[in-house]
């Protein structure tokens, strides 16, 4: 007896490997695609931060002070002080996880 053409295992077993590729690969573009998000976010608040930085590395007097900046589409509180002859500069925010994140920069004013 000849047979042409694919069985029904044939079509089940190829089924079953394309579903299982793709389950596998979407959560793990999904996961690549925040944590991109995540990066690109804290690179922006980090030079943001450093910029803003700048005046009170100029000015020493102007510290301590703390302000709130929508930086890429998120709230981030920025907050300046004095600490060991340095100044600090910090932010917060919530990241693509909803999880607080905060990075802070350290700068010598000038004399």
């Amino acid at each position: 007896m000849k047979i042409n053409g694919y069985s029904f295992v044939e079509v089940l077993i190829g089924t079953v490997i394309l579903f299982t590729v793709i389950t596998t690969i979407g959560p793990i573009t999904s996961q690549l695609f925040k944590e991109q998000a995540i990066l690109s976010d804290r690179r922006i608040i980090i030079y943001t931060l450093h910029d803003e930085l700048q005046p009170y590395l100029a000015d020493k007097h102007m510290i301590p002070m703390s302000l709130k900046k929508n930086i890429n589409g998120k709230n981030v509180f920025l907050m300046f002080i004095d600490e060991n002859n340095y100044m600090k500069g910090c932010a917060t925010w919530k990241n693509a996880r909803e999880k607080q994140e905060t990075t802070c920069l350290y700068g010598m004013p000038a004399t």
